[in-house]
């Protein structure tokens, strides 16, 4: 039985757009299959719900390629200061602890 078969084409559109990693693409379909499902037929739960899936799966990469650039941001901060500090003048950083002077710091 074929049911809503604009729904399930942006469904399956949404699911290969995920698969390619495409966050933008899965949320497009996934918002067109969740606005052509409607509120009439059998499978209206089902479609829904699959859609909302999609819709989370979506949020989730965008959340992955966030915390991807922040990571890889901060691997490039930390080899910067390992350079800083391996460098022969040390580029402003101490060799040696912070200590106090007679003067107070």
């Amino acid at each position: 039985m074929l049911v809503n078969i604009p729904a399930r084409i942006a469904l399956f559109r949404a699911y290969l757009a995920e698969f390619h990693s495409d966050a933008d693409a899965t949320a497009a379909f996934a918002s067109r299959a969740l606005a052509l499902i409607g509120q009439d037929g059998p499978d209206v739960r089902l479609l829904t719900s699959i859609g909302s899936l999609v819709a989370g799966a979506m949020h989730q990469a965008r959340l992955h390629r966030q915390l991807a650039a922040r990571e890889q941001a901060a691997e490039r901060f930390a080899e910067q200061v390992i350079a800083a500090r391996r460098s022969p003048n040390g580029a402003g950083w101490p060799r040696t602890s912070m200590t106090r002077s007679r003067s107070g710091w």
